[in-house]
This record gives structure tokens, C-alpha cells and sequence, in this order.
């Protein structure tokens, strides 16, 4: 991940036999003028713990989400360098990187952060204030979502659920609305063939 203003670059490093959700680093490289990368460090993770999906706020600040506490939670880094907990639950903001271009989260503001987690199994839809470290859940009918993107006015992501088929889904920031834009099959099936799990 290039950070907004060119000047520092973001990347994931992991060793085999490890896989990225074993055991994953994040770095930072300082930028050449001629595009290569100068200074680099570790900033985070290790053998034990695994990185997910670097981005830069619109500020240049470097999110995260780590499982250093056996939870995928989200974290930044400071200015001195140090991690801070942006916000720490049981819940899950990470996924195991399966395929490239895996998002759980994106920016719809420096201060607002659109984001998808997951509770015992069911993904939740929410809005993290970055400077108060609260938490909104946005009421939906999906209980998968990922591929989350944002900006200012709107997020879309991909979603589905026992009962309704994967969509790409648009939600207003301002309304809460959500509006279906293409779903993956226009094929219905009586909800009354399906099962809906419950958790116990």
C-alpha cells in the first residue's frame, strides 16, 4: 500500500512453512525519488502473530488488523512508532488471506472507518470513529460480508446470507439505506428450502 502522499510504501512478508493467518510482518520503506525502496522497518507482527490488510487513513496514518490478543482487531501506528488499539473486541476484522485484495475495512473520512466484523461465525456491518474508538452497527440482512470499500458519501461490499444470495451492495453513510446493485443469480428459491443456523 502506497501511502496518500508517495513518499512511504506498506507491505505484508511471511515465511514458509508459515501461511500469512500463522504468522505475518508488516513493514514500512521509505520512498526513492526514482521509485525504489530506501530505509524499511518492521513495524508489526512476527512468527506468532498475523497482519491483515495495511491502509493508510486519508491522514498517512498506517492501520492494521492484528491478532496479537488471539482476536483480528484493529490497531495504528503512532507517530513515535508505537501500536494503539483503534478498537479491541472478541470479534473477528480480519480474514485468512486466501487471494490478494482481501478488505474487511476502508475510509469513508480520516475519522471515519466503514467496516465489516464477525461474531460467532455472522458478519456485522459497522462505523468505527477513529477518535472517540466507538462502534455503530449498522442493521442489515447479511451475515457474510467482505470486499468492503468507501468513500465520503457511500460503501459497497459484497454480502449474502443464508437465505439471500452474494450481491454487491451499496449503503448510504448518511440514510443507513442499502440498496442491492447486481446480485449473483436472479434465480429465488423459496426461503421455506433453507436453513437459517442459530447460534447456540
Amino acid at each position: 500500500r502506497l501511502s496518500p502522499d508517495g513518499t512511504r510504501l506498506a507491505w505484508l512478508t511471511w515465511s514458509h512453512p508459515n501461511m500469512p493467518w500463522d504468522g505475518s510482518e508488516l513493514w514500512v520503506g521509505e520512498l526513492n525519488a526514482d521509485g525504489t525502496v530506501g530505509r524499511s522497518r518492521r513495524v508489526a507482527g512476527g512468527a506468532e502473530e498475523s497482519i491483515f490488510q495495511p491502509e493508510w487513513s486519508p491522514a498517512g496514518t498506517l492501520y492494521f488488523a492484528s491478532d496479537r490478543n488471539n482476536w483480528w482487531n484493529l490497531y495504528r501506528l503512532k507517530e513515535d512508532g508505537a501500536m494503539e488499539a483503534v478498537f479491541e473486541a472478541e470479534a473477528e476484522f480480519g480474514l485468512p488471506q486466501w487471494l490478494f485484495a482481501m478488505s474487511t475495512y476502508a475510509f469513508a473520512s480520516d475519522e471515519l472507518l466503514v467496516c465489516a466484523y464477525a461474531r460467532r461465525g455472522d458478519w456485522s456491518h459497522g462505523l468505527l470513529d477513529t477518535r472517540r474508538k466507538t462502534l455503530e452497527r449498522v442493521e442489515l440482512p447479511y451475515t457474510d460480508i467482505t470486499y468492503v470499500r468507501a468513500d465520503h458519501l457511500r460503501a459497497v461490499f459484497r454480502a449474502g446470507s443464508p437465505t439471500a444470495r452474494a450481491a454487491v451492495v451499496e449503503l448510504d453513510l448518511e440514510t443507513r439505506g442499502a440498496t442491492v446493485l447486481r446480485r449473483a443469480s436472479e434465480v429465488s428459491v423459496d426461503p421455506a428450502y433453507l436453513s437459517t443456523p442459530r447460534a447456540v
